[in-house]
């Protein structure tokens, strides 16, 4: 169930799961059902990895018209609505109604799930 909705511009990409939209101000969104690799960490496989995702999410998304869904709970309130200083959410296309959760998902460049 998603309680906002709103129009947005992708303004940056951060990593393959994780872009910065703006509205009347700019403010994090972490792609819900979306997990890439981190691109800040040690592990050099798991970082050129994440690199790849998010080169593709630049692609796809910068300076894109969007539409983001931010889920509610069932008394309508946001409750798990941040993680890490981000809104959590989906973020459709504008020009197309392509989810980019799902076409990361789909181009192998993250996972549905947070793998262990």
């Amino acid at each position: 169930m998603f309680g906002l909705t709103f129009p947005a511009k992708v303004t940056k990409v951060i990593d393959g799961d994780t872009v910065e939209v703006e509205i009347k101000r700019t403010i994090r969104i972490r792609l819900l059902d979306c997990w890439a690799p981190e691109t800040r960490t040690t592990d050099l496989v798991e970082k050129a990895k994440g690199i790849q995702s998010k080169k593709n999410l630049q692609k796809e998304a910068q300076g894109q018209d969007v539409s983001v869904s931010v889920p509610i709970d069932a008394d309508g309130k946001f409750g798990d609505a941040m993680s890490f200083g981000r809104v959590l959410g989906h973020i459709v296309r504008s020009s197309d109604g392509v989810n980019l959760s799902a076409l990361q998902v789909a181009s192998g460049f993250a996972s549905k799930e947070r793998e262990s």
